[in-house]
């Protein structure tokens, strides 16, 4: 059981470095140090080691193969539009519908 414990604590340590390291994904994005596709990535990493502590948290130890599949699902939902790029989009529509009018 120790070993287990231990297990879990070292990849939940791991996923808490990574966290620091990808750091605020948003405000680096709205900085412009980051293009859309180094945002989805890192977002995507942070999603993923989200899971991961959560799982660990649970007494769950993710193998490097169940990380990597929860890191695929995670680019693919870091790849939809953010709300404000949706927001953005539908103010667009409307003002090319109300400008028709």
């Amino acid at each position: 059981m120790d070993e287990l414990t231990n297990g879990l604590q070292a990849q939940t340590n791991e996923m808490r470095n990574i966290l620091d390291q990808v750091g605020d994904v948003a405000a680096k994005r709205a900085a412009g140090v980051i293009d859309d596709a180094e945002r989805i990535e890192l977002e995507a990493r942070r999603m993923a080691c989200l899971t991961v502590i959560a799982r660990n948290d649970a007494g769950e130890l993710v193998s490097e193969t169940v990380f990597e599949a929860i890191l695929d699902e995670k680019r693919e939902e870091a790849a939809l539009p953010t709300q404000e790029e949706q927001n953005a989009a539908d103010i667009a529509y409307l003002m090319m519908i109300g400008g028709e009018e």
